[in-house]
């Protein structure tokens, strides 16, 4: 006799939710214990006259619901190789950049760009002085890579058609509701806005920092303080994300150095730091991250949000209409980017550049993620404690519970400690920002010296 396989039900289809799916997907003890399925409150990012399959057009509507979920992100060898693992190195080498260079770098403000009328990428330059250089500080012997920059978009995309060839479900436009337990059977029934349900034995939260999910676990546990305990912990940051590409406007200016060009930049600034990176296709990812007294109101946050009014409409063809919408006002998500237009950068001359041939950019409170970690962590959990017939899941969530716990605190350590460093706020910090990684001593060939 055949045993049912028992449904597990994952809210969130960007990357730890797909993820987690593949590593059931692809582990054949798994695919025979359980079936995911993918729930997402966005609509479906692939055409419906295309096999999911097909590339699609940057462009086109399908490609924005993608391009909501981040800018880009730095893959480390903790999400490498997991991903590789699941058979995707091929598909996100071809669409990402390896981390080889990194230059760091002292930069004053420039001369910014106040006033609407004024064009971001003519701000005049902040003079600027190159602190040290690392070459492959990121080299890992056992992935015979660094880290790897990649677009959101595509490693979400890389994801979800894996997921399909592998007959995983993936059902959109479903926002959570509401979760009830169902009977002594230790399954959950899960309920969407529209009324649709479904029954579910394991119900994972991977929809982000407002999980509902989350919301519904802790409302289970104490109705009173559910929500305060659901708003993600503050780090008294906001990041400005982007993608700059050249087919807006020219980014590198002329006679600049390969190296320049090639590497990725860590800019320090008074109170925050300038990041960018090269991405395949001549674009540039970049990050600003600056201090924030408080969060946004999670109120405000959603993505079907039209964008502020006090935008004008001729704005439309310009980077400022580029902005998602989200839980902050976008004129002040202008006025920052303003401000910062004339901050050094060596291969543009300006930020001001990157930000007028931004394709897209994004600005949320500064949090830190493991998702991808997160997911082969819960996977290899339920390979080690497969539910009986008679028995729950919570065996191998414990055993999940444990590990993470511990991880989740040390990171969040080494993440604050990064922040302060980053950020600049007090003068000792910024002294053992720029100092240290002036006098910081570089290895001549990692590669060689890394085992």
């Amino acid at each position: 006799m055949i045993a049912v396989r028992r449904k597990i039900g994952i809210v969130g289809a960007a990357i730890s939710g797909p993820t987690l799916a593949l590593q059931i997907l692809t582990h054949p003890v798994l695919r025979e214990l359980y079936t995911p399925t993918l729930w997402d409150q966005t609509p479906d990012p692939f055409p419906s006259s295309c096999h999911p399959t097909s590339p699609f057009s940057p462009s086109s509507p399908s490609a924005k619901t993608l391009q909501t979920a981040g800018a880009a992100i730095a893959l480390s060898g903790n999400g490498l190789a997991p991903l590789y693992a699941l058979g995707l190195r091929a598909a996100i080498d071809a669409r990402s950049q390896e981390f080889t260079g990194v230059s760091f770098w002292r930069s004053g403000y420039g001369a910014p760009a106040f006033s609407p009328d004024e064009a971001v990428e003519a701000a005049q330059p902040a003079p600027a002085v190159r602190l040290n250089r690392m070459q492959d500080p990121t080299w890992s012997t056992e992935l015979g890579t660094n880290m790897r920059i990649i677009e959101r978009r595509h490693l979400q995309e890389i994801l979800l058609k894996k997921v399909v060839e592998l007959d995983g479900e993936v059902v959109w436009e479903r926002k959570l509701e509401k979760v009830e337990e169902v009977g002594d059977t230790g399954g959950v029934r899960v309920l969407f806005k529209g009324g649709k349900g479904e029954n579910v034995s394991l119900l994972v939260g991977a929809e982000g920092a407002w999980s509902e999910v989350r919301r519904a676990i802790l409302r289970r546990r104490d109705e009173s303080t559910a929500e305060e305990r659901w708003v993600p912990d503050f780090m008294g940051a906001t990041g400005i994300y982007g993608i700059s590409s050249p087919k807006i406007a020219p980014l590198v200016v002329e006679g600049v150095e390969k190296e320049a060009a090639a590497d990725t930049h860590g800019i320090w600034l008074d109170q925050g730091t300038l990041s960018m990176s090269p991405l395949p296709g001549g674009k540039i990812r970049w990050d600003l991250l600056i201090p924030e007294a408080s969060p946004p109101e999670h109120s405000k946050s959603k993505a079907e949000e039209e964008i502020d009014a006090e935008v004008e409409q001729d704005m439309i063809s310009r980077w400022e209409s580029r902005i998602v919408p989200n839980a902050y006002s976008t004129n002040s998500t202008i006025d920052i980017l303003h401000r910062h237009a004339g901050v050094y950068h060596p291969a543009t001359s300006s930020f001001g550049r990157l930000i007028a041939a931004s394709e897209r950019i994004i600005r949320s409170p500064l949090r830190s993620s493991f998702g991808v970690e997160d997911a082969t962590v819960l996977a290899n959990c339920l390979l080690n404690h497969s539910p009986s017939a008679e028995s729950n899941f919570r065996t191998a969530l414990e055993e999940y519970a444990q590990v993470r716990i511990s991880r989740s605190k040390k990171m969040a350590r080494m993440a604050s400690l990064a922040g302060n460093l980053s950020l600049g706020e007090r003068w000792y910090w910024r002294w053992l920002r720029d100092y240290g990684i002036k006098w910081m001593p570089m290895p001549k060939d990692p590669k060689a010296g890394k085992k």
